[in-house]
């Protein structure tokens, strides 16, 4: 038996280096790709350079999500990274034609810049990606029965509960969006947190279950979106991720971005089916371009355009209203590019990730950012490969992926600002529930509970 296993253990090494082999050449294959398409479209920009380059984003993206498709932390980011650039460059540099105000900068040198910005970013992420990316999360990563505190999960759920009624401001005007407030939105961290700390409790979990549901179906009723996809992604790679592959999680994910198109329709007005199935039809004669991806496309190319109006010293200013922004929040004036944009050309807000670095910094900028999130993306990557993790590394992780949605799309500050708040409340709530469970929560403690124990 002891050959046979031997046997059986080489054979599986040599097909892990065989497929890792293969991973390399594929990749190596589409990069030099990338390179050659972002060396053409700058020296000679234009309409079939950037088509190509177009082809090239769109080629690294779905790269990401194969290789990753075992990491669902990965996954999930990859896979809106994916669906926002097919979106975009489908309307943008391919003969789709549509009636938008958002495709606007279609065919000029804005477009033909910013989809450069597009391939170098991704271009920094796929060079940082290891080659072989294991399964991950396995069973009790997230909850583990260990971290059982039944009173700070519920009292987290409560608070979702509660912030998502009094989160909610309002209207900009007649027949606009109800505001929401940041407590609103950052009622996805004490989800986590309840998420984390129930111990996989079957009570604990159908509280914060139904706190879901009712957060979901009050984001509908004023024709939100964004933070019902992140609570259910926060609870999808918390509690079921660990069970499901892609397979059968694709048929679930393709009805809920059709809800997602229909609920689009109800923005400051009453539902109207006639809406929901004209918004249906845009969306097929656009080639299935989602139309929030080349909106936020459209607001980057405006940054790229804005540039040229102002001196390199006010976009080093913006940078560093941007970084004091990271603390202050949206009270530092100025810290909005979006909206310091839209002074001097319309645009509906939001902006890519690369863009804003490219503002401020040009593409230094770009690529210094692009491998910082990488070196982030990376750690991710490498979290199922038997290494033992922390809790706050954990915690931290899935705001990474579960956020995407906003700091990828709408502004890059909500990363680093959400895990600052993060950072802050898990500590409080680590020491309330370590003390109550009797287990060490400081230096210290750690100490004394090894000397008696």
């Amino acid at each position: 038996m002891a050959p046979i296993t031997m046997q059986n253990s080489e054979l599986r090494k040599e097909h892990a280096l065989h497929a890792q082999k293969s991973v390399f050449v594929v990749r190596a294959l589409i990069l030099m790709g990338a390179m050659m398409a972002l060396i053409v479209n700058c020296c000679e920009p234009g309409n079939l350079s950037s088509a190509f380059a177009a082809v090239m984003t769109i080629l690294l993206s779905f790269y990401l999500v194969i290789i990753a498709r075992k990491n669902w932390l990965l996954v999930v980011v990859f896979f809106f990274v994916a669906l926002c650039c097919y979106s975009f460059c489908i309307v943008n540099y391919f003969d789709i034609q549509i009636i938008s105000p958002y495709v606007q900068l279609r065919g000029t040198l804005d477009a033909f810049t910013g989809i450069n910005v597009m391939l170098v970013f991704l271009t920094c992420i796929t060079v940082l990606m290891p080659l072989r990316i294991n399964v991950f999360p396995r069973k009790f990563v997230f909850i583990d029965p260990k971290r059982e505190s039944a009173t700070v999960a519920i009292a987290c759920g409560a608070c979702v509960i509660a912030t998502g009624l009094l989160g909610l401001g309002e209207a900009y005007g007649i027949g606009s969006r109800i505001r929401i407030t940041s407590i609103y939105e950052y009622a996805v961290i004490l989800f986590m947190l309840g998420l984390f700390f129930s111990g996989g409790n079957r009570k604990t979990l159908v509280f914060l279950t139904c706190a879901l549901v009712f957060r979901v179906f009050l984001d509908f009723s004023i024709g939100g979106r964004i933070t019902s996809i992140e609570l259910v992604s926060v609870w999808f790679l918390m509690v079921v991720s660990d069970r499901v592959n892609i397979r059968k999680v694709a048929p679930f994910a393709v009805l809920a971005f059709v809800i997602m198109l229909t609920v689009g329709e109800l923005r400051g007005d009453s539902f109207s089916l006639d809406a929901t199935l004209q918004g249906v039809r845009d969306f097929s004669q656009a080639g299935f371009a989602w139309d929030g991806a080349y909106s936020a496309y459209y607001t980057s190319l405006t940054f790229l355009s804005y540039e040229n109006m102002v001196s390199v010293a006010e976009r080093l200013h913006s940078f560093f209203l941007f970084l004091a922004s990271i603390v202050l929040g949206g009270s530092v004036e100025g810290s909005n590019l979006a909206l310091v944009t839209r002074e001097g050309i319309w645009n509906m807000g939001g902006g890519y990730y690369p863009f804003f670095f490219h503002y401020y910094l040009g593409w230094g900028g770009v690529v210094v950012f692009s491998l910082l999130l990488g070196a982030i993306l990376r750690f991710m990557a490498n979290m199922g490969d038997g290494r033992p993790l922390s809790g706050f590394q954990l915690i931290c992780s899935v705001w990474v992926s579960a956020m995407a949605f906003r700091w990828f799309q709408y502004n890059p500050m909500l990363l680093p600002r959400g895990l600052f708040f993060l950072a802050c409340l898990y500590a409080v709530l680590y020491i309330f529930s370590a003390r109550r469970n009797g287990i060490p929560s400081t230096f210290s403690d750690a100490m004394l509970f090894r000397s008696n124990n």
